[in-house]
């Protein structure tokens, strides 16, 4: 199905408002229509013909493993790793004194009384922990190229990835085994 910005759709919900005329960067003249009481206006159609150049791409890259698993199986499934997580910022790293300042920690909050490990799930069955940091998702580090989420998404249902994470101190690596998303 293709993906199509639609002006009207944009107009209504105000994405022709642009920042005030004293912050801008030259690059964007070409998408600005016109400034009006200190702000710009965003050209809506130029703003269009980026959007249905650029969506395509981001449909597919944001289906890619649930398609794969369409065109093998014939399913609709999300493939999930079964963890809760805190995605690792500066702040974060600082505030709970961890060793990195990238990745996922898995950590539930401090009121609940539950594992950040979905007991029975893949994380589970290939042993990681609450406290662990998983810092990169096949090779790819987390942060730098998207969440523990998203970089799930990118594969399917069965598909084993290696995953690298820190405990306490030390580096370790496992491998996963997605499984389907069951609400």
């Amino acid at each position: 199905m293709p993906v199509n910005a639609d002006i009207k759709e944009l107009l209504a919900a105000g994405a022709h408002f642009g920042h005030k005329t004293s912050r801008w960067h030259p690059k964007m003249a070409p998408y600005i229509h016109s400034k009006r009481e200190g702000a710009h206006i965003i050209n809506l159609e130029k703003t269009v013909e980026a959007l249905d150049e650029a969506l395509p791409e981001l449909t597919k890259l944001a289906a890619k493993g649930m398609l794969n698993g369409i065109i093998e199986n014939g399913r609709a499934e999300r493939a999930y790793i079964g963890v809760a997580y805190t995605s690792v910022t500066p702040d974060i790293a600082k505030a709970y004194d961890l060793p990195v300042r990238y990745g996922a920690y898995l950590r539930v909050s401090e009121n609940s009384h539950s594992s950040a490990i979905v007991t029975g799930g893949p994380a589970y069955k290939a042993g990681l922990q609450d406290g662990d940091i998983i810092t990169k998702i096949g090779g790819v580090q987390i942060g730098s190229a998207g969440s523990l989420s998203s970089l799930v998404s990118e594969y399917k249902v069965g598909d084993t990835i290696e995953i690298e994470y820190i405990r306490g101190t030390e580096t370790r690596t496992t491998n996963v085994t997605l499984e389907a998303y069951k609400n």
